[in-house]
């Protein structure tokens, strides 16, 4: 009865949230139209951009114009690498079934969430959080408030001797108090979207202090597309997934480790062979991800190469032909 009272408290929040942004975006639209219509399409510049300038970002803000014009499939498999800056959220689903891998760090929260509502995101059937770094569930706590988690999958934290950081711990409490199911990924742990799979392939390697180490490895497979993510996984979660013998061949790979030198290994992605490969970092960033040594690798397996940094959010789904992908990139302008 708690958990259901929660659940409709949680819609009827959403509800209201959203009929509020709507009205108040209505109004502030029509307000700047009025002001800069006559201006429009007369090479007219103002402070900080043009009439059409103003008016989009606007429009942005207040949740009235699509994710830079991404749009999710409506039928059929998807990878989305959402653009959290030096972190990682990838949202895969199928026929309006969804799953988030990670949720970038606090700060990229709020713009995480709003990308969620653009793209029609309501709720999550499952999240996935690989390892407890600050750039992987720093929006995890903001996400809980404000998208219905229905199940969530932990990594193993007893492969690490290390301490978990008290943010990791106070959101699973939320998430305990919230009565969200949770797991830890195991081996052979299966999940339906529409009509496609995620499987848990590799459930992490034994560290001492290295939390990297944890991350599961995640096969998504639908008809037409199959996606791997190994989360910050270094060369040992690499090694013994070879050593496993599990198929790790993919159409779409999430380089590893935001493409650090830590991973993606030749042997490793020999086996996978790629057709596109998804970065995920932020501009400028203090790592220098991705480095050089994986870039060469990815180039010369002659996969596509898409990064958040350089193109924001970035899409992956099958082409209508059912042996090709199509890719969609929101665009270099809003890259963080």
């Amino acid at each position: 009865m708690a958990r259901s009272f929660k659940k409709y408290k949680r819609k009827a929040q959403k509800t209201l949230k959203t009929i509020r942004n709507l009205i108040g975006g209505i109004l502030t639209a029509l307000v700047l139209i009025s002001i800069f219509w006559p201006a429009m399409d007369t090479g007219v510049d103002l402070p900080f951009g043009t009439p059409e300038d103003w008016l989009n970002g606007v429009l942005d803000q207040t949740d009235l114009a699509p994710a830079s014009g991404i749009a999710l499939p409506e039928s059929g498999p998807f990878v989305c690498a959402l653009d959290v800056g030096q972190g990682d959220a990838v949202l895969i689903g199928d026929s309006g079934h969804y799953a988030l891998i990670d949720t970038g760090t606090s700060s990229s929260a709020d713009e995480m969430i709003a990308a969620l509502g653009r793209l029609g995101v309501e709720k999550l059937e499952l999240l996935v959080l690989t390892h407890p770094h600050a750039d992987h569930i720093g929006g995890a706590s903001r996400l809980l408030d404000e998208v219905p988690v229905e199940e969530m999958l932990l990594p193993n934290s007893k492969l690490c001797k290390k301490v978990a950081s008290f943010s990791y711990e106070k959101l699973l409490r939320k998430a305990q108090e919230m009565d969200i199911p949770m797991e830890v990924a195991q081996v052979g742990d299966r999940y339906t979207f529409g009509s496609s799979t995620l499987e848990v392939i590799g459930a992490g390697v034994e560290t001492k202090d290295n939390l990297n180490q944890l991350s599961p490895a995640l096969r998504f497979d639908g008809p037409g597309l199959s996606f791997l993510d190994t989360g910050d996984g270094e060369k040992e979660v690499e090694q013994a997934l070879l050593a496993s013998g599990e198929y790790l061949r993919a159409d779409v790979f999430k380089a590893a480790h935001h493409g650090s030198d830590t991973s993606n290994t030749s042997e490793f992605l020999a086996q996978v062979m790629p057709k596109v490969v998804l970065i995920s970092c932020g501009k400028d960033n203090d790592y220098g991800h991705p480095h050089q040594g994986p870039m060469a690798r990815f180039q010369m397996l002659g996969a596509q190469i898409l990064r958040t940094d350089e193109q924001g959010i970035l899409l992956v789904a099958p082409a209508a032909d059912g042996q090709s992908l199509n890719t969609w990139v929101s665009g270099a302008d809003e890259a963080a």
